[in-house]
């Protein structure tokens, strides 16, 4: 009775236990339905927190196009979002590969984007605009390398082995990307965009475009380092790798020795660190003095003797009992700043690649100490075991977050990130990565519908084998597990706005052009069997586009030899600029090298005034 409408949005999404909450508080058991429901089960991609696109089919079924009927349904299938040509392209694949089993709904004319927005011609530009949705294939597969029969893989129902992610393949990859972004934000006959503020023509900047991926880990990082390496502003939050970053790693190694010396492993981090300044044969002299007790101990050993070494060695104890001395009377957070400025830690991996996250990182683990001192709990110790703590129960924290709305970088996310987002240039990367059905390879299978699924075990025989209704169960969280994907597809399809540029690294082109033809026969709907057979997102997408091999409408289709990407695209392009740049600062070194002393050794005026607090209260009076 409380609530007079019930609005439901992303209603696709919702789980059982959704469901039963909102059909309890609203009226629709007293035949007076009050919900009003919004969603597209197309774009339903949180299987793995249980929802159910089902419950949204249902009610797509059963409800009727009649505005007299309580149950009214009201379609909404215009996009206001693309330009026609992204739609066409989108319509293109998913008419074809999209279908109750595979999708949960058939891809129908009633199901089909239909372009809401308009999008005028510029009067005058000199760069390009809109185009063709473009399908960059990259030929991955060595010259020189001997073939291997890869045709067993594509034979039986056990086909969906994720293919191994190869640093060289995902390198190919990023560098094909990096060329086309230049190309798009080149100053003269590059990308023109809308901007959302004049709705005016300008060229498109890095901030317009992203680079969505399946699944960030392992990729990202290569992408990052070969987009920099291109002189390309790059921005990922993968959410993880906090703890494993270089500054943080030895920071925490160094308050780890800090509290307790006798520890082998961090004290060889912070030796081997700038910190240190060790290299690899002073430690191995160092060990060489008692191999029988801890480092620190031989460390001592050796600090005692002569020579420059030793000398070293007992410049290294003498700072750390000082740092140490210091631990006893400054707060956590204190003490962090203060290794910073000791050390000059935090200055050098400002000037290291991306010293500004790296920066942002250290001053994330001096407000986390900050945080951890106003609690009740206090000290160093107990501060490193709250780390041990955080790294095991959740994993990590992510990376600082330094990057605001205006900042000029090409992003990096997930698709799922990007869910409910938008983006001028849309770039979909990785789409040769095979997908990850490890649910249906468990011991033990369960369903929400079909129940358990078992492995059958003869005691007396000594075997055991998958039962039937572990076949069974198998077979239908295989097919829920590709809808998703073909869902996760189409979300990543209709984040652009203007352009849509797709890319993928196929093993073998001349294998993977044959079975993508038999695939893609049939002029009309591909069969279930066929994409079933599928081992990736290029694979859908090249089935899909076979029926006219030679030109398909729409689309531009590019063929990539990964030899030829690596050798002209690649790191030797990139060191003959800077050598060039070298020969051409040579002559104004001397200069450089002044300017550079000058402005390392500026000291602020007002350091004095710094360690003055901006309030005092009572309590630090007394």
């Amino acid at each position: 009775e409380f609530f007079e409408e019930i609005y439901i949005d992303e209603y696709q999404d919702s789980n059982l236990t959704q469901e039963v909450i909102l059909s309890t508080v609203s009226r629709e058991e007293q035949g007076e339905p009050n919900i009003f429901m919004v969603g597209d089960v197309k774009q339903s991609i949180y299987r793995f927190r249980q929802a159910k696109p089902e419950i949204f089919v249902k009610k797509l079924r059963t409800y009727s196009g009649n505005s007299e009927s309580k149950y009214r349904k009201i379609l909404l299938n215009k996009n206001f979002r693309s330009r026609e040509d992204i739609i066409n392209g989108v319509n293109c694949i998913f008419s074809r590969i999209m279908s109750e089993s595979l999708g949960d709904i058939d891809y129908t004319e009633d199901e089909r984007l239909n372009a809401g927005a308009v999008f005028e011609v510029p009067e005058a530009s000199s760069g390009s605009f809109g185009g063709a949705v473009e399908l960059h294939i990259i030929d991955g597969r060595e010259k020189d390398a001997e073939e291997t029969d890869s045709e067993e893989a594509d034979a039986g129902d056990e086909s969906f082995e994720d293919i191994e992610d190869k640093p060289d393949s995902m390198q190919c990859e990023a560098r094909v990307v990096a060329k086309r972004i230049k190309e798009l934000t080149a100053d003269s006959g590059g990308f023109m965009v809308i901007d959302k503020d004049t709705k005016k023509y300008r060229p498109a900047q890095f901030k317009d475009i992203v680079i969505l991926m399946r699944t960030t880990k392992n990729w990202a990082d290569v992408f990052a380092e070969e987009l920099s390496l291109q002189g390309i502003p790059v921005f990922t939050d993968t959410g993880t790798g906090y703890f494993r970053t270089v500054e943080i790693s030895t920071m925490m190694s160094l308050l780890q020795i800090i509290d307790n010396p006798l520890q082998d492993i961090p004290i060889l981090a912070v030796l081997r660190s700038p910190i240190g300044g060790f290299d690899s044969e002073e430690l191995i002299d160092i060990r060489l003095w008692d191999r029988e007790v801890n480092f620190f101990e031989a460390m001592v050993k050796a600090a005692a003797s002569d020579g420059e070494l030793g000398r070293k060695a007992a410049g290294f104890i003498e700072r750390l009992n000082r740092w140490r001395e210091k631990a006893l009377y400054l707060s956590t957070d204190e003490l962090i700043w203060y290794l910073y400025n000791d050390t000059g830690y935090y200055s050098f991996v400002g000037a290291m690649p991306g010293g500004n996250i790296r920066q942002a990182n250290l001053r994330m683990l001096f407000d986390k100490a900050r945080q951890y001192e106003e609690s009740s709990f206090k000290g160093l110790f107990n501060f490193i075991n709250f780390i041990d703590k955080l790294k095991g129960s959740q994993g990590d924290m992510g990376s600082a977050k330094i990057l605001g709305e205006k900042d000029d970088v090409v992003r990096i996310m997930s698709i799922h990130k990007s869910k409910g987002l938008e983006f001028p240039i849309v770039f979909v990367c990785g789409t040769g990565k095979g997908f990850n059905l490890t649910d249906a390879t468990k011991g033990i299978l369960l369903h929400h519908d079909l129940g358990i699924g078992p492995d059958f075990i003869d005691h007396k025989r000594r075997i055991w084998y998958p039962s039937i209704f572990k076949q069974a169960l198998k077979y239908k969280i295989k097919l829920e597990s590709l809808s998703e994907e073909m869902r996760i597809l189409y979300v990543a399809f209709t984040r652009a706005k203007e352009k849509l540029i797709i890319t993928g690294t196929v093993k073998d082109l001349e294998k993977g052009t044959a079975r993508w033809k038999s695939g893609g026969e049939n002029s009309q709907k591909i069969s279930e069997f066929d994409i079933l057979k599928g081992k990736n997102f290029l694979d859908w997408i090249c089935m899909a586009l076979m029926e006219k091999l030679d030109k398909v409408e729409g689309w531009d289709i590019r063929l990539w030899d990964r030899e030829e990407v690596l050798r002209k695209t690649g790191i030797e392009e990139h060191n003959e600029k800077v050598l060039a740049d070298e020969v051409a600062l040579s002559s104004a070194e001397a200069n450089l090298h002044d300017e550079i002393i000058r402005r390392l050794d500026w000291k602020y005026p007002y350091s004095a005034y710094e360690k003055l607090p901006v309030k005092v209260t009572v309590t630090e009076l007394k």
